[in-house]
């Protein structure tokens, strides 16, 4: 469905010498950018005309040339906060120390293949665009987690017009009892690619998940009888954001040779789904790196469930799971051998399934919810 033929080959950037020396930081940049003492931070370099840049976030700094950093260069800064005000301290890697999203470093790339000059230390703020802040922001789907569940879009209007686009959701909707490849492949592929994006390139299209959003909200906006709150409205415009930014996302993650896409899977008889579906880009020392996917499921039946799945040489398989709950833990354990057994029955060789009974390491577990669903702030 989505393999090498989709990652351009682009080699890696080699190793540098980093130089020990702090860069200095204005107070009021350092509390901009949300920097905390002791904090590991990802930058990009820019270096245009002889001169060196350093891009954190938004804002630019020049950098002395003792630092020995070249174009494209990607360091880690940690942040020291002295009496004497903010520094950013260079190194190499950041073991075992909190970072900031990982957005950061992909808008700074975005900015230095334009050319932008903009948004630099002490200067006045250009403007920024849509696209820029769809970028800067952290992947995930906070909100469409939620507001995707089976049914609950119903509870905002009875309007025949509102039915109806819910109807064709329904449509789009997956079906965890029966789930079938051809529609899991089709959600994938309208959430991957825009519909803007296929329609500029003269393809035929039908309606998506994300363009029915954006009329049901049309619907909702322009109605004044059913009252829904400001805040429903709000967090589902914030739903349609986190599509756009995923898909903003993974084009630019295709121009750096690399697969990158977060989706959210919504089902008629389940809780959502999320998915990031990711391969590193082809090197020499690589040509073809592993396919993986990441699946993380609040469900209000089995508990927080997190998949890593990971695929090399195209047909063999190591899955790990990692399972909030004991008995869920343990009913994976003991039905292994029938994933086995019907992965095998397709040509896959499963040759690792772990399952750990904790959080997944690197997050954190979700809020609990009631037992009997979510609540909502659907009307005023």
């Amino acid at each position: 469905m989505l393999g090498p033929e989709n990652v351009l080959g682009v080699p890696r950037v080699p190793p540098v010498q980093w130089d020990t020396r702090p860069l200095w930081v204005e107070t009021r940049v350092a509390t901009q950018l949300g920097l905390q003492d002791g904090q590991v931070v990802p930058a990009t370099v820019s270096v245009q005309d002889g001169r060196v840049r350093l891009w954190l976030r938004d804002f630019s700094f020049g950098v002395p040339n003792g630092w020995n950093l070249k174009d494209g260069d990607k360091p880690f800064l940690r942040v020291s906060q002295t009496p004497g005000g903010w520094g950013l301290l260079i190194q190499s890697t950041a073991p075992g120390t909190p970072a900031v999203s990982n957005a950061l470093v992909p808008l700074a790339d975005q900015l230095r293949a334009r050319g932008a000059s903009a948004l630099q230390t002490g200067a006045v703020a250009a403007p920024v665009t849509p696209l820029e802040v769809l970028l800067a922001q952290p992947a995930g789907f906070s909100k469409a987690l939620t507001w995707l569940q089976p049914g609950l879009l119903s509870v905002l209007s009875s309007s025949p017009e509102v039915a109806n686009v819910l109807m064709r959701w329904d449509a789009l909707s997956l079906n965890m009892s029966s789930l079938r490849s051809d529609a899991l492949k089709r959600v994938v592929q309208s959430q991957g690619r825009s519909m803007e994006n296929r329609l500029s390139k003269g393809e035929s299209v039908e309606a998506d998940q994300k363009s029915l959003l954006r009329q049901l909200l049309d619907l909702l906006s322009n109605k004044t009888d059913d009252n829904v709150s400001d805040k429903a409205l709000k967090e589902l415009r914030q739903t349609v954001e986190e599509m756009d930014r995923s898909q903003a996302q993974a084009a630019q993650a295709q121009l750096r040779g690399e697969l990158s896409l977060h989706l959210v899977l919504p089902f008629l008889d389940a809780d959502p789904v999320s998915m990031h579906i990711h391969q590193d880009r082809a090197s020499d020392e690589e040509p073809t790196p592993p396919f993986n996917v990441d699946i993380h499921s609040r469900s209000r039946l089995l508990g927080e469930l997190w998949l890593h799945t990971q695929v090399t040489q195209q047909q063999v398989i190591d899955l790990t799971m990692w399972a909030q709950r004991e008995d869920v833990a343990q009913l994976a354990r003991t039905r292994g051998h029938l994933l086995h057994d019907e992965l095998a029955s397709a040509g896959l060789n499963l040759r690792t399934f772990q399952v750990v009974h904790s959080v997944r390491p690197g997050h954190q577990l979700s809020k609990s919810e009631s037992d009997r669903g979510y609540v909502v702030d659907a009307q005023a």
